[in-house]
């Protein structure tokens, strides 16, 4: 909970989209998760009220004593009923354990300090391109709360919900340093020490009732823990947040109970969200804008692309441009806010007056931030069926040899049916074109989802998994075109049994001197005539 009292220079969201998925007993490094129904492996009802220090919070726009919270009341009516269902964990008419997200908070005391803290290197002469002397630099930020979303497709988003409110750290330069260093989970490359001289913290450090955590990413100085099959670990400040119900990656020894399995779903980098207010550096772009209906401000370029210096990641003034129309949205650049989404990030930079401060900053921590959930929980269940579609594919094409391998085909395509069923689910109930029927709610919406690439993607998903679905309908096909060539064959073979029993009518020996009758040398011949042409086509099958 913010305190009003303070003042908040910069407001930031560290979100770390991932995958998840339920693994039962026995479960071990050599087994295949997808030869578990994908039905089994995401059930909401898995995840308890609480668990650890997580407990489940439904959204209500009532506070405590009953009264109407209006942050509250705007952002849940700022979207669309059916968006509504999926961005709120809320209980509503007709839900009948149809849940399509749960809402999760860790148990912070706010009467204790609680931060989130970057240690990074810094050159001791900034000047100098070449100089190998650096000290350490210390960045801290209030821990305002840390929520989960968890969502039915077996993705989630945690997010870290951060205040900067250090006067010393109001700076544009320091902001862009917060968000660079602060949302990084491992090494881009190694050595070690040159990737902590150019892009990783030093050291991480979170501190949550008393309890500190530390990361300084040392393991990576291990070669026995690197290796191909894991060639990175998610840091100790997201594992420790979760019970010893989840797991971060499967090992040799088989599970002695059912756990949790966590994945990523992004690169080194956490997606971040930002408000900063600098009533310089507005009014600069907005100057800028007016005068030649152009944006060109190498911090703004830092700022949205996650940068944490000016020109560090282009070299191309004119691609700089091209990139900075594409990716700010610039319905209000003339009143000095402005907007810019990029594929790691949602900023807001604003003036330092009442309204960018008291509304627009609000604005970010309640419609845009539930926005920027949405679309990351959109990526992720994309990312998430792709891979779902890679991997089920091999297993569903392996070779009918016997009847335990013709058995665990018929499991896959079970699994196949199920994964279509909820990938349908998903385009019905996650995915949508427009999610709020305010126009600047619509706007970047549309901005994000272009950014994101969302829409592609999903058109090529879904040619992924109409194909892997008529595969399965092809397989069936055969199988009942197989079954039925058999009947036919046994229909072949006891034809001509079958035509000489007709001809000879039923009543061929009468009732009271059967046996006598059947083995009888008249008898046996006309029952040869009918046998000989079946037992020759029953061979001649046989050897086909």
């Amino acid at each position: 909970m913010e305190n009003n009292l303070v003042k908040v220079y910069s407001q930031h969201h560290f979100m770390f989209p991932f995958r998840w998925d339920i693994l039962p007993i026995g479960f071990g490094l050599d087994d295949i998760k997808e030869n578990e129904p994908f039905d089994k492996r995401t059930k909401l009802s898995s995840f308890e009220e609480s668990f650890g220090n997580w407990k489940r919070k439904q959204y209500d726009i009532k506070n405590a004593v009953g009264e109407i919270d209006p942050n509250a009341y705007n952002t849940f009516t700022y979207f669309h009923e059916f968006a509504q269902k999926t961005i709120f964990d809320f209980e509503y008419p007709w839900k009948k354990n149809q849940d399509i997200i749960r809402y999760y908070e860790y148990t912070v005391d706010e009467k204790k300090e609680n931060f989130y803290e970057i240690e990074h290197l810094e050159k001791t002469n900034k000047n100098d391109w070449n100089c190998k002397k650096y000290h350490t630099k210390t960045l801290k930020l209030r821990v305002d709360g840390i929520t989960l979303h968890i969502f039915n497709t077996g993705v989630g988003v945690l997010s870290y919900d951060l205040s900067n409110i250090k006067p010393e750290q109001r700076h544009p330069h320091v902001i862009l340093k917060i968000n660079d260093y602060g949302r990084r989970m491992y090494p881009q490359y190694l050595n070690l020490n040159a990737v902590k001289e150019n892009f990783l913290a030093n050291k991480i450090t979170l501190q949550l009732n008393d309890h500190i955590i530390e990361d300084d990413f040392s393991i990576y100085d291990d070669g026995s823990i690197v290796s191909t099959v894991e060639p990175y670990r998610l840091p100790k400040f997201i594992q420790q947040l979760f019970p010893d119900k989840f797991i971060f990656r499967t090992t040799p020894e088989k599970l002695k109970e059912s756990k949790i399995l966590i994945t990523k779903v992004t690169d080194d980098r956490m997606f971040f969200q930002c408000w900063y207010g600098n009533k310089s550096i507005s009014e600069d772009i907005t100057t800028t804008f007016k005068a030649n209906n152009k944006i060109n401000s190498d911090w703004l370029y830092a700022y949205i692309f996650g940068d944490k210096e000016t020109n560090s990641s282009i070299a191309n003034s004119e691609l700089q441009k091209e990139q900075l129309n594409t990716n700010v949205y610039k319905r209000w650049i003339g009143w000095n806010t402005v907007y810019g989404i990029s594929r790691d990030s949602f900023v807001c930079l604003t003036d330092e007056a009442d309204f960018g401060y008291n509304h627009l900053r609000i604005h970010m921590q309640g419609m845009y931030y539930n926005i920027s959930i949405l679309c990351l929980a959109q990526r992720a269940s994309i990312l998430k069926f792709t891979t779902e579609v890679a991997n089920i594919t091999d297993l569903a094409k392996l070779n009918i040899n016997n009847d335990k391998e013709k058995k665990h085909q018929k499991e896959i395509i079970e699994n196949i049916k199920e994964l279509y069923k909820n990938y349908i689910e998903f385009i019905n109930k996650i995915y949508f074109r427009e999610i709020t029927p305010q126009i600047q709610g619509i706007e970047i919406y549309t901005q994000f989802q272009k950014i994101l690439n969302i829409e592609n993607e999903i058109k090529d998903l879904d040619n992924e998994i109409s194909e892997l679905h008529n595969y399965v309908s092809l397989l069936q096909d055969k199988e009942r075109n197989d079954e039925a060539h058999q009947l036919n064959q046994m229909a072949g073979i006891f034809l001509p049994a079958t035509l000489m029993f007709s001809i000879l009518g039923a009543n061929f020996y009468s009732d009271d001197n059967f046996l006598s009758n059947f083995i009888s040398l008249p008898s046996l011949i006309w029952i040869a005539i009918g046998c000989i042409p079946s037992i020759y086509f029953y061979y001649k099958i046989k050897n086909q």
